[in-house]
């Protein structure tokens, strides 16, 4: 079962820094902290892009497909 999580490793990363960012900004006066979280889940998300980049797979029942260069765009995206 863990094998799977593999696949959605990157953007697992990503959704559960976001919901730690959102609830560090509720803060007054966070931004150091705000400035850690987002840097951690940036370091956190680049070492998951390379833990999974080596792998492909149909998930769901063939409704849909890991292939490595998507996935990557897909992370490199929001630093554009």
């Amino acid at each position: 079962m863990f094998h799977f999580i593999l696949y959605f490793l990157p953007e697992l990363v990503l959704l559960l820094g976001a919901l730690a960012l959102f609830f560090v900004v509720l803060g007054h006066e966070r931004t150091v902290l705000a400035q850690r979280v987002a840097l951690g889940t940036a370091l956190l998300a680049l070492v998951a892009a390379a833990l999974s980049l080596g792998r492909e797979a149909v998930l769901f029942g063939g409704a849909t497909g890991w292939i490595p260069f998507p996935r990557c765009s897909n992370l490199s995206s929001p630093a554009v």
